[in-house]
């Protein structure tokens, strides 16, 4: 029972091949690899990562239906195998799709894109396998990513005016936050009153990278 579901997951591999036989077959002009040697030299290199991915569930059933935990590396030896050859493989097929773009005249840029693709993803499998939790790897960088908007932060309190509003905002937020919000939307208005609807726009824009580090500062703190 602990092989079912490779099997299912080789099953649900049909409409693919059924795809690849009909396309062989079928007369008429086709769209091949050499039509967007980019697009397909992403897409090689990315195949290693979903066949990985693809394992990875189909283990966690196959474990669990075994007894074991399904977080761990697949139990059944082939598929362990397979699982450990891929970090591999996509280094392999990043050099291939590498010499295959030089080949095929593309620039110094879409080889350093693939190149950097296939590092990137090589790097994630390589992380997963280790069996190491994922916010281990994350929590370093983003903590280094984080340096500079809390040395901004600092700055901002050291402005005479806008230090003190946020100071009382962190000291008594019930008062002084519906107050700093009020003077901040009529300022807003004045700003699209004297500058058009194209203040919204960069406010957007601004608001972004802010957005960002804030998800990461709830992460790792």
């Amino acid at each position: 029972m602990r092989y079912l579901p490779y099997v299912f997951g080789i099953f649900l591999l049909t409409p693919f091949v059924i795809w690849a036989g009909l396309s062989t077959v079928m007369p008429g002009p086709q769209s091949g690899i050499t039509d967007a040697p980019l697009t397909t030299a992403l897409l090689i290199v990315s195949l290693p990562l979903v066949v990985y991915h693809s394992m990875a569930g189909l283990a966690f059933v196959a474990n669990s239906m075994s007894g074991r935990s399904g977080e761990t590396a697949p139990v059944w030896g082939p598929a362990r195998r397979i699982s450990q050859a891929m970090a591999p493989l996509t280094l392999v097929l990043t050099i291939a799709s590498a010499w295959w773009i030089v080949r095929t005249g593309e620039g110094a840029a879409s080889v350093a894109g693939v190149a950097l693709a296939g590092l990137a993803m090589a790097g994630v499998i390589a992380a997963a396998q280790s069996g190491r939790p994922m916010g281990h790897w994350l929590t370093r960088p983003a903590a280094l990513l984080l340096m500079p908007p809390r040395q901004l932060g600092r700055l901002l309190l050291a402005v005479p005016f806008l230090g003190h509003m946020l100071r009382e905002i962190a000291q008594d937020p019930h008062r002084a936050g519906p107050w700093v919000m009020l003077n901040a939307a009529l300022a807003l208005a004045a700003l699209v009153w004297l500058f058009g609807f194209g203040v919204l726009v960069v406010l957007a824009m601004l608001s972004i990278p802010a957005v960002f580090c804030g998800i990461l500062m709830f992460c790792t703190e």
